[in-house]
């Protein structure tokens, strides 16, 4: 389990009816009281915590679980730093205690609702946490899924690369088991990657996506190495199908659906029906491609990946990248999004999310781009004259000196944009 802060926080326990928890944050004096007979929760000061309780430090409280025997209070008690985002800490839960704690009716807090309910793994447990922003800092959200950090130079630049990958906490389930959607349009094994760049307070971010293939169908575990999959026959798969990808929409913008399973024997029923779904619903915003992984790929021929990158360039150029300038100004958009998937959407997805994901990291990198943007627009103004020749000639020296100021810089930077030399390894021939 990771979260992007853990404040430090502890925990006073002085009787068995009531909990403390204080804030360690600089300059505050708030203090969580829980009551354990009444179960009210309310906010009191630190003067009002009694000298005599037993303190002990907690790291965040991940909510609330019932039991038989009653309901528990569910708190971190031991972390690890494993990086950091923009000077923001993530950590790494490695313990936790259960606390004994009476039933409540509380709800989630408003911040706890701008968190993405979708990853947001510990939302069930936080659900009796009551409602008022003044406590909402005493809850922590938790995300199952995968972190890295690493610091890079090229060319003597050093810029640091992170990677983020956030699970959905709907539809979850081991492999086999839970495939496909659930009524609301929830897919099995969804994945959110982003990819970010940070560079000199520049920082650049390329989302994908992953997830089963939407629409409902199964592949229980029987006594065969690899079970046939079924695609079920009584109900209304284009419901469900919609729902998915109305909120993939809403989320993401355009979709570019990536296929990797097998054009032939028992995958060839999903890739078929995934086809005819996606042309009956006839979404302009949704597009879609299929590439046989297995076949292409056989004997180990890697090089023929590079067919479905060619297909795929043009869309990746419009769908672009997110990038926010050193002042906070944005400057492109991501406009679209790839939702990659095979059949459980690890191996064969990871290499395909692996390679757009260089490909928008070299993008990220270069400064070309710069000067292109600069230039065309220096050719733009000197085409559309503004209202006034004064006018125009202010556009046109000041696009004009971005793009002899951008290309001085290409100029003096040459190396940094020359293909260098690569190994290249061929298989031995007989």
């Amino acid at each position: 389990m990771a979260c992007e802060t853990f404040e430090v926080t502890k925990l006073k326990h002085i009787t068995p009816e009531k909990f403390y928890v204080e804030a360690c944050d600089d300059g505050a004096d708030d203090v969580l009281a829980i009551d354990r007979v009444s179960t009210e929760v309310t906010l009191t000061v630190k003067k009002d915590v009694p000298p005599s309780a037993v303190t002990r430090p907690i790291y965040g409280i991940l909510g609330t679980i019932r039991l038989v025997a009653g309901t528990y209070l569910i708190v971190i008690t031991k972390k690890k730093k494993v990086g950091e985002i923009f000077s923001h800490a993530i950590w790494k839960a490695t313990d936790f205690d259960i606390l004994s704690y009476k039933k409540t009716m509380l709800h989630l807090t408003d911040i706890q609702v701008e968190a993405d309910p979708r990853f947001v793994w510990n939302g069930h447990l936080l659900r009796e946490f009551a409602a008022q922003p003044e406590i909402h800092r005493f809850a922590t959200p938790v995300m199952h899924g995968f972190i890295s950090m690493h610091s890079c130079s090229i060319n003597g630049k050093c810029f640091d690369w992170l990677l983020v990958s956030r699970r959905s906490c709907f539809r979850a389930g081991v492999r086999y088991y839970v495939r496909g959607i659930d009524s609301e349009g929830h897919a099995a094994n969804f994945v959110e990657t982003e990819q970010i760049v940070h560079y000199k307070g520049s920082k650049a971010s390329f989302v994908q996506t992953r997830g089963s293939i939407p629409f409902f169908w199964s592949q229980r575990p029987n006594l065969k190495y690899k079970p046939k999959p079924q695609i079920s026959k009584s109900v209304n798969h284009m419901d469900g199908f919609q729902r998915h990808f109305d909120s993939q929409i809403i989320s993401y913008g355009k979709q570019m659906i990536v296929n990797l399973v097998n054009q032939k024997g028992s995958e060839l029923p999903l890739e078929q029906t995934f086809a005819k779904m996606v042309n009956s619903m006839a979404n302009g915003m949704v597009r879609y491609i299929a590439f046989d992984f297995h076949k292409e790929c056989s004997r180990m021929r890697w090089d023929r990946l590079q067919i479905l990158m060619d297909q795929l360039a043009e869309q990746q150029d419009e769908f672009s990248y997110f990038l926010v300038d050193s002042d906070g100004k944005i400057v492109t958009q991501q406009e679209g999004i790839f939702r990659s998937n095979c059949m459980d959407c690890l191996d064969r997805t990871n290499v395909i999310q692996s390679l757009l994901a260089r490909r928008s990291l070299q993008a990220q990198l270069q400064l070309p781009i710069i000067m292109v943007v600069a230039f065309s627009m220096c050719i733009i103004c000197l085409l559309m004259a503004g209202d006034t020749w004064t006018e125009t000639l202010a556009y046109v020296l000041f696009w004009g000196t971005a793009s002899f100021g951008t290309f001085a810089i290409i100029l003096y930077n040459g190396k940094d944009f020359v293909d260098a030399p690569k190994l290249v390894q061929k298989e031995k021939m007989d």
